[in-house]
């Protein structure tokens, strides 16, 4: 199982996707898991920030932003189920963006939400270009329910704005134009996200998997 977050959080807006920074730490932790104590209320993690922080692995040039960005690396990686995460330390680099995609997917609901609501329904429609306008619109609607949006500065929902398209990009779900880029996650994927949790499926612009029951 992985870690689910019911905290409607915003703090992913200071850094992209963090490919090669998410699949160090995953190195660093897979290390500890021969230690008998790793998993044991998260053990396993804290050494790797740890770690991380000691020697700079990040090579930050302040202490507070290498703890910001591993913080918020680590918690994305507790997303994912061990066998996703085992699966992500192997994968293609598509594969690999792909599953980190669904972990801030699963991390952040803001950005849950925008990729079940707008960019899926965007690719289910043929309407191809994701812009500012639908943002504006997605965050709209989302302040209508939850209140700290509209406590956010228009500098601040910006910063919201080009932090999560960035990731879009980083991710390999869009352009610099704005196209928007349909997800073909291998099989390996497919089943491996399935197995932890189906429904995470719809944070990707692809069709839905064809099942065993219902193929000929």
């Amino acid at each position: 199982m992985y870690l689910k977050n019911k905290d409607y959080s915003l703090a992913f807006a200071s850094n992209g996707l963090c490919l090669q920074e998410s699949l160090l730490a995953l190195q660093l932790y897979q290390e500890e898991a021969g230690r008998e104590e790793a998993d044991r209320e998260g053990a396993g993690w804290v050494r790797v920030r740890d770690r991380i922080l000691a020697d700079n692995l990040l090579q930050a040039r302040k202490l507070a932003s290498a703890k910001r960005t591993i913080r918020e690396i680590l918690f994305r990686l507790q997303r994912l189920s061990h066998p996703e995460l085992t699966y992500l330390a192997c994968a293609d680099p598509a594969d690999q963006r792909y599953l980190l995609w669904i972990a801030i997917c699963r991390g952040y609901p803001f950005i849950g939400g925008f990729a079940g609501s707008v960019v899926r329904e965007k690719y289910l429609t043929l309407a191809g270009v994701i812009d500012a306008a639908d943002f504006d619109r997605y965050f709209e609607q989302e302040a209508q329910w939850h209140a700290e949006l509209n406590k956010l500065t228009e500098s601040s929902r910006h910063k919201l704005r080009q932090v999560l398209f960035r990731m879009l990009r980083e991710a390999g779900l869009l352009t610099r134009q704005r196209q928007l880029i349909p997800a073909t996650p291998s099989a390996r994927f497919i089943q491996v996200v399935e197995t932890a949790d189906p429904s995470a499926l719809q944070c990707l612009p692809m069709q839905p998997p064809v099942s065993k029951e219902a193929s000929p």
